[in-house]
């Protein structure tokens, strides 16, 4: 009877998806990606959603957008909600070169611009991120 729970743990273990695998950066938690959000920008303004894209900031402000569908109507406002947020976004860019363009997984609450703009190079779109969930280097950015 031993032998054979030995028999089926091992082949549990070996037939696991994690087995055999290096130990590496972990993946990024499911989201919705910020060019779909956009391509259907109506029915997600004004709601919290969790979302991924690339993140870049520069003297002007913090945008995001995604690499499949960047162009200058494509980019995000990106703006902190509030101290707590801040001081967890803060914390987890102490590990990354934020001079560079980051991926990441979002939650925040999306909204269109009615009337005027957001941030200081006017973005149709803003996403006020409550929360930092996954941030990676772009592979590849210069």
């Amino acid at each position: 009877m031993i032998r054979k729970s030995s028999f089926l743990f091992l082949a549990l273990v070996l037939c696991s998806p994690t087995y055999g695998k290096t130990k590496g950066e972990p993946l990024p938690p499911l989201a919705l990606s910020i060019c779909s959000v956009l391509s259907q920008a109506g029915q997600y303004d004004g709601k919290d959603i969790r979302v991924r894209g690339i993140y870049r900031a520069d003297k002007h402000g913090s945008e995001f957008f995604g690499s499949e569908c960047e162009s200058r109507e494509n980019k995000v406002n990106m703006r902190e909600a509030d101290t707590k947020a801040h001081k967890q976004f803060a914390k987890a860019m102490r590990n990354v070169d934020a001079s560079q363009p980051l991926d990441m997984v979002i939650r925040g609450r999306f909204s269109v611009a009615k009337t005027g703009c957001f941030g200081a190079v006017c973005d149709r779109y803003e996403i006020k991120e409550t929360w930092l969930l996954w941030v990676h280097p772009v592979q590849g950015a210069p």
